[in-house]
């Protein structure tokens, strides 16, 4: 039985957890399980949810060299002082030494839940907080929660985890598709052409999104290729493909939806596409939500051969992959998953959406929180 310290989470958090699916997800799970939970980070506003959220209160920020602010810092450490947890979650080296620090004054259990191999995401970070995350690793943490086996590895043979990782799959939870056609609608895209998704982010380094937009060129005239979310500044930089020769009318670009509707907006693809640079590692060793997404839509997907994607669809033969990022090879990647008719697909995608769910993750989750 769990005493009432034990019954208490604290999750660390830098950012707006409401725009996180995987820490929504684990939060639910966790207060479903009997936890009384509470998260700080930096959101803009408190969240309504079964869960306990406090953004960062005190009013001045002090931009340290990692770019957070001093408010979260304080923030965190006062509520875990008050609270005394039986359990303190963290996602990035410095939420973990703030919680190092907690866990030392109140006895709590300590948990890493990255979510980004840090220092490796494709941009600049601090070496400082590199090596303090390998230190966190070596000797401080009780539990270390990552995606996958080959993420696994890196923490355990390059980063000195003391701690084997417990292994929760970017999942996402169960759906059963309830408005179809919602896509087609909104885009006003006629019966006749069949549509190709990519959802995400638009545009972000690393994406791959200009060769995804020149094989429109290689796509049959009937295939409509639909880029769906939130475009970044970047986006600019690439948007004159857009009206190329031979991609010009191919390709259509459409505002971002809200994470709960993705998957209804998804069911009316024809496939799903998956796209990321081959470097950096944390590329590499990804572990999309979109792969969740297009198999709960029913849309095969088209992904590239990374070790944790490639084996996951040729297992389940719920799709095809591309070997690189040449416009060729990823249009004969598509142009092979369209030439199958779609409902072919559908006991593939089936069997794996009873199997890559969030569901089937709680338990390890809950495991790495009990210890």
């Amino acid at each position: 039985m769990r005493t009432e310290k034990h019954n208490k989470i604290v999750w660390l958090y830098v950012g707006d957890h409401t725009r996180h699916p995987f820490i929504n997800l684990a939060l639910n799970s966790l207060v479903k399980a009997g936890y009384q939970v509470t998260i700080i980070d930096l959101a803009p506003k408190k969240a309504k949810a079964p869960y306990r959220h406090v953004p960062a209160i005190f009013p001045v920020p002090y931009p340290l060299r990692s770019g957070r602010s001093l408010s979260m810092w304080l923030t965190a450490l006062w509520s875990l002082c008050w609270q005394r947890p039986g359990v303190i979650i963290t996602t990035i080296p410095m939420a973990a030494v703030i919680g190092r620090l907690g866990a030392a004054i109140t006895g709590s259990r300590l948990i890493y839940y990255p979510f980004e191999l840090y220092g490796e995401q494709g941009f600049p970070v601090s070496a400082f907080w590199q090596k303090m995350e390998k230190r966190v690793l070596a000797a401080r943490i009780d539990a270390l929660i990552t995606q996958n086996e080959e993420r696994a590895r890196i923490y355990l043979e390059e980063r000195g985890s003391r701690v084997t990782p417990v292994i929760v799959h970017n999942y996402k939870k169960g759906w059963i598709v309830s408005q179809p056609e919602k896509l087609r609608d909104a885009l006003e895209v006629r019966p006749d052409r069949r549509i190709v998704l990519y959802e995400g982010i638009l545009l972000n380094e690393g994406r791959n999104l200009d060769c995804l937009i020149r094989s429109a060129a290689f796509l049959p005239e009937d295939v409509l290729l639909v880029l769906m979310g939130e475009k970044k500044p970047s986006w600019i930089q690439i948007e004159p493909l857009l009206r190329e020769p031979g991609i010009s009318g191919k390709v259509m670009v459409a505002p971002a939806v809200p994470a709960n509707e993705v998957i209804e907006y998804a069911a009316d693809a024809d496939a799903g596409v998956i796209i990321y640079a081959d470097r950096p590692r944390n590329n590499y060793y990804c572990e999309p939500g979109k792969l969740s997404d297009y198999i709960l839509a029913g849309v095969p997907v088209v992904a590239p051969d990374f070790p944790t994607i490639g084996p996951v669809v040729r297992e389940y033969g719920i799709g095809e992959v591309f070997k690189n990022a040449a416009p060729e090879e990823i249009a004969r990647a598509i142009n092979a998953i369209l030439s199958v008719p779609k409902e072919k697909w559908r006991p593939a995608l089936e069997k794996a959406s009873r199997v890559l769910v969030w569901e089937t993750q709680v338990p390890a989750l809950l495991r790495a929180v009990t210890g």
